[in-house]
């Protein structure tokens, strides 16, 4: 199991966004849990960016 950490920003910014769509607050909810057991699994559907960008 991996620990989140936020900011306040992120937080606020959540806050502010779930009061405005409220069918979303359980979609989000399963994502950040799945995040927290494992950031690696293909249904979170993130993308992995370059170390480096290309020139």
């Amino acid at each position: 199991m991996f620990t989140l950490t936020t900011q306040q920003q992120f937080l606020r910014l959540a806050r502010k966004f779930l009061k405005k769509h409220p069918d979303l607050k359980p979609r989000s909810a399963k994502v950040l849990a799945g995040l927290q057991q494992d950031p690696f699994h293909p249904h979170l559907e993130l993308h992995r960016y370059p170390l480096t960008s290309p020139r």
